[in-house]
């Protein structure tokens, strides 16, 4: 008991042992001390607690955002829509839009970063629902400078860039519509 009371209160108490009688306890915090500082205590892992339950609700709100807005599988994004920055920061939910510039700077430069990750996220939440521009985009560009399929499958298991199968499809289509 002794042991653990020293632990707890550490300098705010005084354990006096005096030969043949019982130890006298002395503790130097008053009533209101000791209560404020479990009161301090307690909110702070409240507010740990409260932090990362926001965290969680605005995910799911994210998330739920993510799924209502419809995409189309059926046909691929022309080339003007991939090079379009305003067109590629249309395609992502407000609410994810939001969320990314709130984690960056708002700066106009990061329009394109805000987009290029936000794609990445919603493909990861909605994996063979969509075609994500920016993605075909990056993936059309590395097939076109190197053509080397071991970096285009790289950069699609990191979640940055559509897969190789993806781009030669996409090639066909453009091919073929032209």
């Amino acid at each position: 008991m002794k042991k653990k009371l020293m632990k707890t209160l550490d300098s705010d108490i005084v354990i006096t042992n005096i030969q043949g009688k019982d130890s006298v306890v002395t503790i130097r915090m008053t009533a209101e001390k000791i209560l404020h500082q479990f009161w301090k205590q307690r909110k702070e892992s409240e507010t740990s607690a409260e932090k990362f339950r926001i965290i969680h609700t605005a995910a799911k709100l994210i998330l739920a955002d993510v799924k209502d807005i419809q995409y189309s599988k059926d046909f691929y994004p022309t080339r003007e829509v991939v090079g379009d920055l305003e067109e590629n920061a249309n395609y992502l939910p407000a609410s994810l839009v939001l969320f990314l510039q709130a984690l960056m700077n708002k700066k106009n430069e990061t329009k394109l970063k805000t987009a290029s990750i936000g794609q990445a996220v919603t493909q990861a939440m909605r994996r063979n629902i969509l075609i994500p521009t920016l993605q075909i985009g990056l993936g059309v560009q590395l097939h076109h400078l190197h053509g080397f399929r071991a970096l285009i499958d790289l950069l699609h298991s990191l979640g940055f860039c559509s897969s190789y199968h993806e781009v030669q499809c996409f090639e066909q289509c453009a091919a073929s519509s032209q």
